[in-house]
């Protein structure tokens, strides 16, 4: 999965100037998942990681602090050897994951206006 992401992050800075990359992870309200279930099953990729975990302070049901540091931290580490100056931030985390990561100077600017890459 590192490796998808790798080559999706290099494509994506060398064809598109972008001025900020914001990523997120999928997650979701229990309602909501409910919903998805519904449609396709308790057996999908999403239920099957969300399921075990507690939900989040904010009610969201999300991959496991550690899957989404691990990604989130690979593709920063891909986007500063193509882009050094790219301004990086995070959509929709908790506070300890922007520590996490290193990236607490960029708290609060996820915005319309910026790419959404979805990490696993």
């Amino acid at each position: 999965m590192e490796d998808i992401y790798a080559d999706f992050v290099r494509r994506l800075l060398v064809a598109v100037r972008l001025e900020r990359l914001t990523l997120g992870g999928i997650c979701s309200y229990r309602n909501a998942s409910h919903l998805m279930e519904r449609k396709w099953g308790k057996a999908n990729d999403v239920s099957d990681l969300t399921r075990s975990q507690s939900t989040s302070p904010d009610g969201r049901l999300r991959y496991e602090h550690g899957i989404r540091a691990r990604m989130y931290s690979h593709v920063i580490r891909i986007a500063r050897e193509i882009r050094p100056d790219l301004e990086l931030a995070l959509c929709l985390e908790e506070y300890h994951l922007w520590q996490t990561v290193g990236l607490t100077d960029c708290m609060g600017r996820c915005t319309l206006c910026s790419v959404t890459l979805h990490a696993a």
